[in-house]
C-alpha cells in the first residue's frame, strides 16, 4: 500500500542514496513522489518531511536550479527552527546546505554565518563538525583568504581520517579539496599526491565527486605544464559531468572552459574557440535562470563568480583575432549582454511591474520601496542613534525583491534586450557613423597577470565583423589621473586636457599638460579607423567613465568633438533601441530647482515639509528622520549659490515666453519633500536641479591609499560602504542636519542621496539636468560603469541625463545651462542642443569651462 507510511520513508531514502551517487533527476523524481503520496503523514514526523524537503532542494542545488533550491530553503528556514532543537543534526544539515547554495552564487556574506553557526552547534567529534570545517575553508579560499582556509582543510583532514578512514569519500572531498589549495599557492607535487589519490576513493566510490576530481586533476596537470595528461582528463570529466548533470549545468560550463583555456595555452586556437563559446553560451543560459529571480545585490555576487571566464575569453579573441576575425562578433555580443547587466534587469524589472497591471503585483512593489525608503533613511542616520539594524530590513527588502523579480518575468521585456548582437546595432548605423564599444578586463597570457586591458570595438555601417583594438593598459591611465590631481580642479583639467587656444583665461595655471598623453592612449589607435565617418556612439568602460571625450585634443588647432559628433550612450544596444531625442514643450512640465536656501531653522524646515505630508503618489515617504545626531565633526556647511538663483529664473522665464508649463522652487521652497512628491503620476517631462552636489570615495580604498584621515571622517555619509549613499545632492534646509543638529520628527534632511532617488518612480521624466558639481562621480564597477548619481537616475527610469565630471564655477555653469536651454527651445532635440551649446562654449573658454558636463543617454 502506497499509502503507507514506510513506503514514503523508503522513497526518501531510495532518493537520498541516489543524490549521494550524482543521479540527481532520479532523486527528485522520488523525493516528489513521496510528498506527493504522503505528505500530510510525512508531517506527523518532521523529521522526515525536512529531510524529504531538504533532499529535494539539494538535488535542484546540484542541477543548478538555484531558484526552486533556494525557494525550498527559505520556506523551511523558519518553520525547521521552531520545531527542531539547533543541535538537531538535520537542523544543521540544513543550514549547513543553505550556505552551501548562498556560497554557489557568491553570496559569500551570508554564507559564512551559517557555516559558523553550524559549526557552533555541532559536537567536535561528529563527522559532520568536519564537513562544515571543509565548507568554511572553502568560503575563505574563495575570498582569497588562502592561509586561513589551509588551517581548517588541514584540520578537517585529520580529523576525518581518525574518524572515518582513508577510504571514505568524505576523505577524499578533503584530499581535493586541499590538493586544489596547494594548486593555487603553487604546491604542485603536494598537490598532485592528494589529487590521485582522491581520484582513486571517488572512483571505487563511483560517486557524485569523480568529475569534479577529474576537473582538478586535469586543472593541476595543465598548471604544471603537463597538457597531454590534463587533456584526457578533461575529455572524461565532460562525460562524467554531462552523465551526472547535463549539459547546462554550470560544473559542465567550467569543465567546458578549463578545455578551452587548455587549449588557449597549447596554441590550439581552432579548439580553443569552439569550446570557449561552447561555455560562454552555457554560462550566458545560467545568467538568465538565475536573473529570474535574484535580488539586485544577489545578482551582482553572482556576476563576480562568473566574470574571469569572460575576461579570458577577451585576452584569447585578442591574440587570435587575426586568425579568425569572426571572434570578434562574440566579444561584441557578450559586451552588449553584459555592460550594465545588472541596471537592465533592474530597470526592466520595474517596468514589467508598475505596466503589468496586476494589483497585488504593483502592491507588493510599492511595500519594497517603501522598505527602501525606511533603510535609506537608517543609512542617513548616525550609527548609535538608528532605532534599527538596515540589514534586517534589507533581508527583509531582499525577499520582497525576489518575489517581484520571479512574478514580473511574463510581463518583463529583458530577455528581448539581451538577446542583442552585434548585427542588430549595425543595422540602426548610418554610413557615416560609427559604434565603439570600450571594454576593459584582466588579461590572461598563459597565466592570469595583473594587467587591466583595454581596447575598443569598432563597428561600421559596412564593417563585415567589429574590429577589436588594443588601447592601453589601466595603469596608464591611472598614472596620469593620479598626476593631474591638485587641490584646484581648474589645474587638473589643464593637466589632463589641456588649454583653449586663443582664450587664455587659465594662463596662471601650470603649463604641464598630458593632454597629447591622453590622444595617443585613447584615441590614436581608432582615428585611422574612422575615415568618412563624423558621428561616433562610444560606451566607456572603468576608468574612461571619468574622461571628458568632447575635449581630448585632436590635434593642435581642434579637438575631439570639433572632429566628431560624439554622442555618450551607456551601450552601443541603444542604436538598436533608440530613444527619442526630442522634446514636445506642449505635453510636458518642467521642474526648475534653484537659489535654494540651505540655512533653515528648525520651524522653517517642519513648515515646508508639511506641505507635502499628504501628497497622494509619495508613496516612498518614511516617518523617520535621517540624521539626528550632533556631531561636531561634520564639516563646513553648504553655502549659498548665488549663479543659480539667476540661471532658474532665467531657464523660467525662457520656458513660460514660450508657454511651457513650468514649476520653480526657490529659496525654502526647493526641499527634499518637493523632489520626492515629483516622483509617480507627478513626474515631470523634465527635472532640472542647480544646487551643490556630493560624491565621496570609497573609504576603504582611501585608508589602503594611506591617506590620514581627516574630521568628519566618521559621518554617515563618507563612511557609508554603500556608493549610492556617498553621492547625492543638496536641497533646501540641508545644513542643519548636516552640521548634525537635531530637526524636527518625520521631516526628510534635504540631503538627497543616490540611494534614494534610485527608488523613486520617473518614468515619465524624459530628460534630467544636474547642475550641480561632480554629479558624474561615483565608484567605477568593471562593466556596470558607474555607481552614483547617473546610476540611480537610470534605475529611477530617466532617458537622458546632463551631468558634471569636476566642480565647475557657479557663473561658467549657469551661462552653459541657459544657453542649452535656449538651444532646446530652438531645436527641440536633446542631443542637438546640447552639442550646440558645447561648441558655442567651446570657442569662448578653455575646457576646464564645459567639458565637465557630459548627455548621457
Amino acid at each position: 500500500n502506497k499509502k503507507n507510511p514506510h513506503y514514503s520513508k523508503l522513497l526518501i531514502n531510495l532518493a537520498s542514496l541516489y543524490n549521494n551517487m550524482g543521479q540527481y533527476e532520479k532523486a527528485i523524481q522520488l523525493f516528489l513522489e513521496a510528498i506527493d503520496i504522503n505528505e500530510p503523514d510525512l508531517w506527523k514526523n518532521p523529521l522526515d518531511y525536512y529531510s524529504c524537503l531538504n533532499g529535494l532542494a539539494l538535488s535542484y542545488f546540484h542541477l543548478g536550479q538555484n531558484e526552486k533550491s533556494l525557494s525550498l530553503y527559505l520556506k523551511m528556514l523558519e518553520d525547521i527552527e521552531l520545531k527542531l532543537s539547533k543541535y538537531h543534526p538535520a537542523y544543521n544539515r540544513f543550514i549547513n546546505d543553505l550556505a552551501s547554495l548562498y556560497r554557489s552564487m557568491g553570496q559569500y556574506e551570508k554564507a559564512l554565518p551559517l557555516y559558523l553557526k553550524v559549526l557552533e552547534n555541532d559536537q567536535n567529534d561528529s563527522p559532520s563538525h568536519d564537513v562544515t570545517l571543509n565548507n568554511i575553508a572553502g568560503l575563505y579560499q574563495d575570498m582569497g583568504q588562502y592561509e586561513r582556509a589551509l588551517l581548517l582543510y588541514l584540520e578537517a583532514l585529520d580529523n576525518t581520517e581518525n574518524k572515518l578512514g582513508t577510504s571514505h569519500p568524505e576523505y577524499g572531498t578533503c584530499l581535493s579539496n586541499l590538493a586544489g589549495l596547494y594548486r593555487i599557492m603553487g604546491r604542485y607535487e603536494e598537490a598532485l599526491s592528494l589529487q590521485l589519490k582522491s581520484l582513486e576513493i571517488a572512483e571505487t566510490n563511483s560517486g557524485k565527486d569523480y568529475g569534479i576530481c577529474l576537473n582538478n586533476l586535469a586543472e593541476l596537470y595543465r598548471s604544471m605544464g603537463h597538457y597531454d595528461k590534463a587533456l584526457l582528463l578533461f575529455l572524461e570529466a565532460l562525460k562524467v559531468t554531462e552523465s551526472t548533470v547535463g549539459k547546462d549545468h554550470p560544473g559542465y560550463g567550467l569543465t567546458v572552459n578549463n578545455m578551452a583555456g587548455l587549449f588557449f595555452m597549447i596554441g590550439q586556437y581552432d579548439e580553443a574557440m569552439k569550446y570557449f563559446i561552447k561555455g560562454i553560451s552555457i554560462i550566458r543560459n545560467n545568467i538568465n535562470v538565475n536573473f529570474a529571480f535574484l535580488s539586485e545585490k544577489e545578482k551582482e555576487e553572482y556576476v563576480k563568480t562568473i566574470g574571469k571566464t569572460f575576461d579570458g575569453f577577451n585576452s584569447f579573441a585578442l591574440r587570435y583575432k587575426s586568425t579568425a576575425s569572426k571572434i570578434t562578433t562574440y566579444v561584441f555580443d557578450n559586451t552588449l549582454t553584459n555592460k550594465g547587466i545588472l541596471l537592465k534587469s533592474s530597470t526592466a524589472m520595474r517596468v514589467a511591474v508598475l505596466s503589468s497591471g496586476d494589483t497585488a503585483l504593483i502592491n507588493k512593489f510599492d511595500e519594497w520601496q517603501l522598505l527602501n525608503r525606511q533603510i535609506a533613511r537608517l543609512y542617513s542616520t548616525e550609527k548609535s542613534k538608528r532605532y534599527q539594524n538596515p540589514k534586517e530590513l534589507e533581508e527583509k527588502a531582499t525577499i520582497i525583491e525576489r518575489q517581484l523579480v520571479s512574478g514580473s518575468q511574463e510581463f518583463s521585456d529583458y530577455k528581448n534586450m539581451q538577446n542583442l548582437s552585434w548585427q542588430d546595432v549595425q543595422k540602426g548605423l548610418k554610413p557615416d557613423e560609427a559604434a565603439i564599444e570600450f571594454i576593459s578586463f584582466g588579461f590572461h597570457d598563459k597565466k592570469w597577470t595583473d594587467s587591466i586591458l583595454y581596447c575598443a570595438l569598432l563597428l561600421k555601417h559596412d564593417s563585415k565583423y567589429p574590429e577589436m583594438i588594443q588601447l592601453f593598459e589601466e595603469n596608464e591611465l591611472e598614472d596620469y589621473i593620479k598626476k593631474s590631481k591638485s587641490k584646484s580642479d581648474a589645474m587638473l583639467a589643464v593637466k589632463l586636457y589641456g588649454k583653449k587656444r586663443d582664450v587664455g583665461r587659465l594662463s596662471s595655471y601650470t603649463s604641464i599638460s598630458y593632454a597629447d598623453s591622453l590622444y595617443s592612449l585613447i584615441w590614436e589607435p581608432l582615428d585611422s579607423l574612422l575615415k568618412g565617418i563624423e558621428t561616433v556612439y562610444y560606451s566607456p568602460a572603468g576608468l574612461l567613465h571619468s574622461i571628458s571625450f568632447a575635449a581630448i585634443p585632436y590635434n593642435d588647432s581642434l579637438l575631439l568633438s570639433d572632429k566628431y559628433d560624439l554622442v555618450y550612450v551607456s551601450t552601443t544596444g541603444r542604436i538598436a533601441r533608440p530613444i527619442s531625442e526630442k522634446i514636445d514643450f506642449v505635453s510636458l512640465d518642467v521642474a526648475v530647482y534653484g537659489g535654494l536656501q540651505y540655512d533653515m531653522t528648525v520651524d522653517e524646515i517642519l513648515a515646508n515639509s508639511n506641505i507635502y505630508k499628504h501628497t497622494k503618489d509619495n508613496i516612498l515617504y518614511a516617518d523617520k528622520r535621517s540624521l539626528n545626531s550632533a556631531d561636531s565633526s561634520r564639516g563646513d556647511s553648504w553655502t549659498y549659490l548665488k549663479g543659480t538663483l539667476l540661471e532658474s529664473e532665467n531657464i523660467d522665464k525662457l520656458l513660460r515666453d514660450q508657454k511651457v508649463s513650468t514649476t520653480l522652487y526657490q529659496g525654502f521652497e526647493g526641499n527634499e519633500e518637493s523632489f520626492k512628491s515629483l516622483a509617480g503620476n507627478n513626474s515631470p517631462g523634465i527635472i532640472h536641479l542647480a544646487t551643490h552636489g556630493f560624491f565621496f570615495p570609497d573609504p576603504e580604498k582611501e585608508k589602503n591609499d594611506g591617506r590620514a584621515s581627516t574630521p568628519g571622517d566618521n559621518m554617515v555619509f563618507k563612511e557609508s560602504d554603500n556608493p549610492l549613499i556617498r553621492s547625492g545632492v543638496i536641497m533646501s534646509g540641508a545644513n542643519l542636519a548636516w552640521k548634525g543638529l537635531e530637526i524636527s520628527e518625520g521631516v526628510d534632511d534635504g540631503i538627497l542621496t543616490a540611494y534614494e532617488v534610485s527608488g523613486m518612480d520617473l518614468f515619465n521624466t524624459q530628460l534630467v539636468v544636474l547642475s550641480a558639481c561632480e554629479t558624474g562621480l561615483g565608484d567605477i564597477k568593471g562593466s556596470e560603469g558607474v555607481y552614483g548619481l547617473q546610476r540611480s537616475f537610470k534605475m529611477a527610469g530617466v532617458d537622458y541625463l546632463i551631468m558634471s565630471l569636476w566642480q565647475v564655477p557657479d557663473k561658467e555653469t549657469s551661462e552653459f545651462m541657459i544657453l542649452f536651454y535656449t538651444q532646446l527651445l530652438n531645436t527641440k532635440n536633446i542631443r542637438e542642443a546640447f552639442t550646440e551649446t558645447q561648441r558655442a562654449m567651446l570657442n569662448k573658454y578653455d575646457p576646464y569651462y564645459w567639458a565637465a558636463f557630459v548627455l548621457i543617454e
